[in-house]
């Protein structure tokens, strides 16, 4: 929204406009003391990078609707972050609520903006990202059965110990989940349990890309997946564990993340609730996957834990936590090390730094690196 009065016509949002999304939305009208910042006939403000013309007016004659008159901003906190919504892994700062969590019930997170990084993202975000940040506090997964964390991990545990043959079961993982996540389900499901199936990827239809900043690929860290579960690219796509489950060729299948009734249709899902024995699903929002699963694990969202996530470069980059999940949902990691230990597993780690460290220690890509390494900014990894 534009406040004319304020306008000291310093041309910024012009220049974005012409210079960097080269849609040319806005200009400079009449002369002298009536000159003004318009759009142009015919024309609207809403390329894929608008919200930018916020962040660059000096004098706040440009407001963003979406946070206009929400919340004054000395009572936001903000905490250093990456975005989420596709491979490229923009820089952010997560502005929440931080002084007065009674003000605006259920909504922490009062918008994101960017964070300047010349190696990724410059000072720029696109409105998709920048806007996608209410599913950190809105449809939350909630747990079902009325089980304590506990009870419900020893009962996974417990179902897992009793089919023994590795192929029974089967792990969708998913390139939201953090590099410390991806490297304990690898080291559990796949090194320890020796499952045979385990997939990561997706069909993700038409997604939009450009050749600014926007890419196609919608997951942070399909990167760090591909490169720490080490799989084939055929056992990658989780296509092939679909049509196995379809088949009623698996007993159980654990789902990180994915809405697989969205993915393959109801009828196909149906098809496999019906041949399979156990479903448990883990991820942080409500879905109809979820609501089919038998067993339901709430985990943190990004702007909830600790971790890192690789880009589609190889630059390896810090998530870190805003704010305390919300109940009862815990972080993925925390989740993985606890049912590891139900399944007799040995973990002397005790969060996503030692886990990183580990990480370190057995994958060449991620060789020398740590937290302090990888700093405020990333660092590319070792290939």
């Amino acid at each position: 929204m534009l406040d004319q009065e304020r306008c000291i016509l310093c041309s910024r949002c012009v220049r974005f406009c012409d210079e960097i999304t080269k849609t040319n939305d806005l200009g400079i009208f009449n002369r002298g003391d009536h000159a003004e910042i318009n759009i142009y006939p015919g024309k609207q403000l809403n390329n894929k990078y608008s919200g930018n013309v916020v962040d660059i007016c000096p004098v706040g004659a440009l407001t963003d609707r979406d946070f206009r008159f929400k919340m004054r901003v000395w009572y936001l906190g903000s905490q250093e972050s990456v975005c989420p919504g596709c491979s490229r892994g923009c820089n952010i700062n997560i502005h929440y609520e931080r002084s007065r969590p009674y003000h605006l019930k259920n909504e922490r997170v009062m918008r994101l903006k960017p964070r300047e990084n010349q190696s990724v993202n410059r000072w720029w975000m696109c409105d998709e990202g920048r806007y996608g940040y209410k599913s950190i506090d809105e449809s939350r997964l909630k747990k079902n059965g009325g089980f304590t964390w506990t009870e419900s991990l020893l009962k996974i545990a417990a179902l897992i110990k009793t089919d023994k043959t590795p192929g029974e079961w089967a792990f969708l993982a998913s390139p939201q989940l953090t590099n410390e996540e991806l490297f304990l389900i690898k080291k559990i499901f796949k090194d320890t349990l020796k499952w045979k199936n385990i997939g990561f990827k997706a069909p993700q239809g038409n997604g939009s890309e450009d050749d600014f900043l926007i890419k196609k690929d919608k997951n942070p860290n399909t990167a760090g997946a591909a490169q720490i579960l080490n799989l084939s690219k055929e056992s990658e796509d989780i296509t092939g564990i679909v049509e196995k489950a379809k088949r009623g060729e698996l007993a159980g299948i654990f789902i990180s993340h994915h809405d697989l009734k969205s993915l393959c249709g109801a009828d196909t899902f149906n098809i496999i609730r019906q041949k399979m024995k156990t479903i448990i699903f883990e991820g942080p929002n409500e879905n109809p996957t979820a609501s089919a699963a038998d067993f339901v694990l709430p985990s943190a969202s990004y702007a909830e834990k600790e971790g890192t996530f690789t880009n589609f470069e190889g630059r390896v980059q810090r998530i870190r936590k805003a704010f305390e999940p919300v109940d009862p949902a815990r972080p993925t990691w925390q989740i993985l090390l606890e049912l590891g230990t139900h399944l007799g597993m040995n973990f002397t780690t005790q969060g996503p730094e030692q886990i990183f460290h580990d990480l370190a220690k057995t994958n060449e890509a991620f060789r020398e690196l740590d937290y302090q390494k990888v700093g405020p900014l990333g660092s590319m990894w070792n290939k």
